[in-house]
């Protein structure tokens, strides 16, 4: 596993090099425009889907943009506000459970374009929607693969607790000795 990571790094670092002059962040954020260009065309697609199917293949263009929208929102949101390690490891997973998902919708939508085949229909379409959920399903895994190679890139160093938090630290006070719960029940 350590050997696999050292490659993995090591190759992103060479894609950071080669493309966005040495930063990994810049990488990472690069990455994730690109899937957020491929979710607005998949988005746009699922318009044209639910407009001329029925069925099951509208209802799974449709669960697949409320997914990518839902995923983009919340990616959004941690790539620029929040940087604790729960919401990135939050992320990665959904992110990994996002990239299976668009998998199994190219296999589907192959399946699709197949049964059009058969009966003699147009299955160009369906062909499309297919490679876009390949296209989108290999750029959410690699994203995944590099998200996880630089995580501490993305997670700031400022994410302990201090005093000022206002947080709850339960400790040994005059007022919590003294506490009498109410009686609900007689």
């Amino acid at each position: 596993m350590e050997m696999t990571t050292t490659l993995l790094t090591k190759f992103t670092v060479a894609l950071a090099d080669a493309f966005c002059d040495g930063s990994t962040k810049k990488l990472i954020a690069s990455w994730w425009y690109s899937i957020l260009c491929i979710s607005f065309l998949l988005t746009i697609m699922t318009f044209w889907t639910v407009s001329t199917r029925n069925g099951a293949e509208a209802f799974a263009s449709f669960w697949a943009a409320v997914v990518i929208i839902g995923l983009c929102v919340g990616g959004t949101m941690v790539m620029r506000r929040f940087h604790n390690s729960t919401a990135v490891g939050f992320f990665m997973g959904t992110v990994v459970a996002s990239a299976q998902f668009f998998f199994l919708l190219f296999l589907i939508y192959l399946g699709y374009a197949h049964d059009r085949w058969v009966y003699n229909r147009s299955s160009t379409e369906d062909y499309l929607q297919a490679f876009i959920c390949l296209v989108q399903s290999l750029l959410l895994g690699s994203f995944a693969a590099i998200l996880a190679a630089h995580r501490s890139s993305i997670v700031s160093d400022d994410t302990s607790i201090t005093s000022d938090d206002h947080t709850f630290t339960p400790t040994a006070s005059k007022e919590s000795d003294n506490y009498d719960p109410p009686i609900v029940m007689k």
